[in-house]
């Protein structure tokens, strides 16, 4: 994966229709919940900043907090939530290039609200985001 490439994931939005997939599967298809965008949300993939253990645990149908980290010099750093209980429509992890040494690279797709969408996206401009992992909540 190229530094261009890289870039173009760190805040990509995918306007998808409600109640659509990226396969395009029709909108009465049933599936996992975190096949379809449910309606009046838009899909939006964002890149993650430094990969942890618990990002291993996130799955499609899982919900998470969104976190912008900025560096405020060397040794300090400022976390802000964005958004919070967000729905992970997918996860894609890339293992970098062999002769590249460097940490795998995180991409979530989740199910936000256009607002929402738009807050992320400014927050990913300058900052690193950082995804925090909710427990399952109970039905």
């Amino acid at each position: 994966m190229t530094m261009a490439h890289r870039g173009a994931w760190a805040a990509c939005l995918f306007l998808l229709a409600a109640g659509s997939t990226s396969a395009q599967a029709p909108a009465e298809a049933k599936g996992p919940p975190g096949l379809v965008v449910p309606p009046g949300m838009r899909a939006v993939a964002v890149r993650l900043g430094k990969t942890d253990a618990a990002t291993g645990f996130i799955l499609p149908g899982a919900r998470v907090d969104l976190v912008a980290v900025a560096r405020d010099g060397a040794d300090k750093a400022v976390a802000k939530t964005v958004v919070e209980n967000v729905l992970v429509l997918a996860v894609d992890v890339t293992q970098p290039p062999a002769d590249k040494p460097a940490e795998m690279v995180t991409t979530l797709t989740v199910a936000l609200t256009p607002a929402d969408a738009l807050k992320l996206s400014q927050a990913t401009e300058k900052r690193e985001i950082r995804a925090l992992l909710r427990p399952p909540e109970k039905k």
